[in-house]
């Protein structure tokens, strides 16, 4: 009962409401579920309409019960691997839990979790200092042993010193026409921009190098790996910050490589990057129940 009020006071249960008329909906009964705890069941006379405490909800085709719901949440957030969270759960009693239920409410987590970055990215500008860095992520062989298949993830990154925040995109090319479009949406114009002397952002078929991202105000330094990873001109000239940044993201993906859906656990990886370990739970919670509320006005709306 203690999950169900904290889940109702959130705004992730039936708020009562009928879909349709938009009236205050009686109780008529309650039931007790599987897992021992009492819900109760609403009816609008008008529509003779019957609606749990989970209708339209994440909780709706939900099977196990709202405190291993919880669990699988906490867990997950954690970064607790699928097969984790469910070697844990089983060392609970009564807390029967199937990896596909988990495989389940894991991908629920990460779709909105994915929503919710990309709509940040919209409007998110980074004051600079900004390390800005590409990567391969990771190639994917035909086999364990066969050749290199032409799947290679490639990602392009850019990471403020001042905010600590990171911007990570998937990219099929490295080419200018790529890179400095993403840029310009994401630096604000004459920050400082730290990179390697790549092609995308310098012309180094003239002596000295000329950059590509000067001519859009930004004070752009290069640094050329091939001879040295910190410049002897200034300390302030690498990019050892997303470098190790990529290190993180490809530990993470390390027994995950998905074919699909890469972009959805770059986001994953953003958003532990954005929002504190201490304050995601919190802030999964509102942002869970604040989709749920977009959803269901969504719903409404079309029955109407």
């Amino acid at each position: 009962m203690e999950f169900y009020t904290f889940y109702k006071s959130k705004g992730l249960l039936f708020s009562g409401i009928c879909p349709k008329c938009k009236a205050q909906l009686p109780i008529i009964q309650f039931y007790k579920t599987s897992h021992g705890t009492q819900e109760p069941i609403y009816f609008c006379s008008k529509h003779r309409l019957q609606f749990t405490s989970r209708h339209w909800t994440i909780f709706q085709h939900i099977k196990v019960s709202l405190n291993i719901f919880d669990l699988i949440l906490k867990y997950y957030l954690s970064g607790f691997s699928i097969s984790q969270i469910r070697r844990i759960l089983g060392l609970l009693p009564n807390s029967c839990c199937s990896l596909k239920t988990i495989k389940k409410y894991t991908k629920i987590f990460r779709n909105i979790i994915h929503i919710f970055v990309q709509r940040e990215l919209l409007n998110l500008m980074l004051p600079g200092p900004v390390e800005v860095d590409e990567a391969c992520l990771y190639r994917l062989r035909k086999s364990n042993r066969g050749r290199l298949a032409k799947t290679i993830c490639w990602v392009f990154g850019m990471k403020c010193r001042s905010t600590r925040r990171i911007v990570i995109y998937p990219v099929l090319y490295r080419t200018r026409g790529d890179l400095i479009p993403l840029i310009r949406a994401h630096v604000i114009p004459g920050a400082t921009i730290y990179s390697d002397r790549f092609s995308a952002y310098f012309n180094n078929r003239v002596k000295p190098s000329v950059s590509h991202l000067s001519v859009y105000g930004y004070n752009h330094f290069g640094i050329n790996h091939s001879k040295h990873f910190v410049s002897k001109f200034s300390d302030q000239i690498h990019t050892n910050t997303i470098e190790r940044t990529w290190r993180s993201l490809k530990e993470k993906l390390k027994y995950n490589k998905p074919r699909i859906e890469t972009d959805k656990f770059i986001s994953e990886f953003m958003f532990e990057n954005w929002v504190p370990a201490f304050e995601r739970y919190d802030f999964m919670i509102n942002l869970i129940a604040y989709f749920h509320q977009e959803f269901f006005n969504l719903r409404s709306t079309s029955l109407q």
